[in-house]
């Protein structure tokens, strides 16, 4: 759906002539929301996913969906370890994704560490069911960090 445009960001629904209140960002409460802005140049966002992703500290800007995508696709790595950094950056799109929603529509906030334990534990688990998935966890360094899913308000 992100790549295809069919979030409904602010920027989104704004585009299709629909009013909206507030077209801040959840996360930081200082800039429009985009696609672009809600995943990778927002503070917030762009923490987890260098926790989640460290070689997205290496870009110069800060780059959006298909560049993200494209950095994974070029690296000079094992095939398995690609498809590992794809499921996180998968996992963190709809993890950011569904706490910007929780934000806007159920006013329930969760700090960045929260996210990137409540992120790493999915990543464990779904990667738990594939033939290769204890070696990629090691390659992403992904631990089973037990319970994260608490109230979170932070």
């Amino acid at each position: 759906m992100a790549c295809m445009g069919g979030l409904k960001t602010a920027e989104e629904l704004i585009k299709r002539n629909i009013h909206i209140i507030d077209s801040n960002c959840k996360f930081c409460h200082e800039n429009s929301e985009t696609l672009t802005h809600l995943l990778f140049e927002c503070e917030y966002s762009f923490l987890v996913l260098c926790n989640i992703i460290p070689s997205f500290k290496s870009f110069y800007l800060r780059p959006n969906l298909g560049q993200a995508l494209q950095h994974v696709g070029n690296l000079p790595a094992h095939r398995n370890f690609k498809n590992g950094l794809l499921l996180a950056l998968n996992a963190s799109v709809y993890h950011l994704w569904m706490e910007r929603n929780n934000r806007r529509f159920n006013y329930a906030a969760l700090s960045a560490s929260t996210l990137i334990m409540k992120i790493k534990r999915a990543i464990f688990f779904k990667l738990s069911g594939w033939k290769d998935g204890d070696a990629i966890k090691g390659w992403l360094d992904i631990r089973h960090t037990g319970n994260c899913m608490g109230s979170g308000q932070g």
